[in-house]
């Protein structure tokens, strides 16, 4: 004993010295490993397993982290610790005790949500008080284990209620993810044609696909008071979506399974949804047409990461990359970059998109040097934001235009007006200027035009 106070009291002056006074502990201050002493049987032991599912989350310290083990020299005393795990430090208070929100949060950002039992090591340092002097005392390195805090989410639900005639066997209807980790795309949903409604409203109750066939409704999600909330286990009501309107086609169902929350959207088919990118600076949205069955076309020449969104003149509701050819309202961010023409085709039901790339561009008709055989390419010119060629064009006859040189209405076969071309028509544009050193430029901002201009 007379050994281990003497090492304590040369610890102690070296901190005496270190400035006009000491820094007291209720100011944060660094814990640096060599600065803390050892006291021989002093230890900290990790508490069993901590279920976050069992605790309230709080600021405060409110969960027993450690104990401590063995005594400390008389006239000493703990104030305050710290946990220094791997990336993080987590305060504690002389009991031991952490802020149960702190150490949760910690668990989730290294492992993730997924409730299952996890371990992380943490070196203990307690600072404690003597003779009005604080110094760091190291009660070593624990491991600790918890649970973090999420519900149970199977992969894969069933909705059961009036649309099925709730037969808890019936799994028609799936309400799931993209197929990925539910805790790490916790985003599941449905799209059901208004037709399976027959007019009417829509209640149910969700069931997990291990308990389909089972008549066990004890694991069902349900809807809570709080509107827009559900509740695990069956606690709650029925969920209710009432009948569709009129113009409504699909109705999509949305569960976002660790907030527990959900909402439904009729969906009608407006006669355009937009793309906007970096093209435009993020500045321009750009039509795509509506094929009448959920899926919007559209050409667009791009330059960097875009998204969709229902409104030219507003994000609501726009929809974002959720991954690979994938979008949804609560998506991920910007689409990933690409650059050219492209052929864009988004499907608003099933939330998914494909681009297709267009190499090039050029102009036919009786009116062109190329005839209907041979067509003029027209080239990029960033600076107008459109493709341009100077060519002729004769006193007679027409022009259409083509992408990558087909007749596929997939790449592109527009004809019509110069001022309003239409992919698939078989009417040719009737040229507006006529003669040598024609300038003609394309422009593809979702739907396309063209312009001639004498030089």
């Amino acid at each position: 004993m007379k050994k281990l106070m003497m090492m304590l009291s040369a610890a102690l002056l070296l901190v005496g010295c270190s400035g006009n006074g000491y820094e007291d502990w209720q100011s944060p201050q660094s814990h640096d490993e060599e600065d803390a002493i050892v006291i021989p049987g002093l230890s900290a032991s990790a508490v069993d397993v901590i279920n976050f599912n069992d605790v309230t989350l709080s600021d405060d310290f409110d969960l027993l982290a450690y104990t401590i083990s063995g005594n400390l020299p008389d006239g000493f005393s703990v104030m305050k610790a710290i946990m220094e795990f791997d990336g993080a430090t987590i305060d504690a208070d002389a009991e031991g005790k952490v802020s149960s929100k702190a150490l949760c949060d910690y668990f989730g950002s290294v492992y993730g949500v997924r409730p299952v039992e996890r371990e992380a090591n943490a070196k203990v340092i307690l600072n404690v008080m003597v003779n009005g002097v604080a110094t760091n005392v190291d009660a070593g390195t624990i491991t600790v284990k918890a649970i973090p805090q999420a519900p149970e989410i199977e992969s894969n639900y069933y909705i059961t209620g009036t649309i099925n005639g709730w037969k808890n066997s019936d799994n028609t209807y799936l309400v799931t993810n993209d197929g990925s980790d539910p805790y790490e795309n916790p985003t599941f949903g449905i799209t059901i044609s208004v037709d399976k409604l027959q007019g009417n409203a829509l209640e149910f109750k969700l069931t997990p696909e291990s308990k389909i066939g089972t008549e066990d409704w004890n694991s069902c999600l349900a809807a809570a008071q709080e509107e827009g909330k559900f509740n695990y286990n069956n606690v709650g009501g029925n969920f209710w979506v009432p009948a569709a309107p009129r113009e409504a086609k699909y109705l999509r169902l949305t569960f976002y399974m660790l907030d527990q929350t959900w909402s439904y959207e009729y969906i009608a088919f407006a006669p355009y949804i937009y793309e906007i990118g970096g093209e435009s600076g993020w500045s321009e949205s750009h039509p795509l047409a509506s094929n009448n069955d959920g899926t919007y076309t559209g050409f667009v020449y791009l330059n960097g990461e875009f998204k969709f969104k229902p409104n030219a003149d507003n994000w609501t509701d726009d929809w974002e990359w959720d991954g690979d050819g994938k979008i949804n309202v609560n998506g991920r961010g910007n689409v990933p970059a690409a650059t050219g023409l492209h052929r864009i085709d988004v499907d608003i039901v099933n939330l998914t998109y494909t681009i297709s790339k267009i190499d090039f561009v050029d102009m036919v008709g009786d009116a062109t040097a190329g005839g209907w055989d041979n067509g003029t390419v027209l080239t990029w010119d960033d600076a107008e934001g459109c493709f341009s060629v100077v060519t002729s064009i004769a006193a007679q006859g027409g022009v259409k235009f083509r992408g990558n040189g087909t007749w596929d209405n997939f790449d592109g076969n527009w004809g019509g007006t110069l001022g309003n071309l239409i992919n698939g028509t078989n009417d040719n544009c009737e040229p507006t200027v006529r003669g040598d050193n024609v300038k003609v430029r394309f422009y593809a901002k979702g739907n396309c035009y063209a312009t001639m201009e004498q030089q």
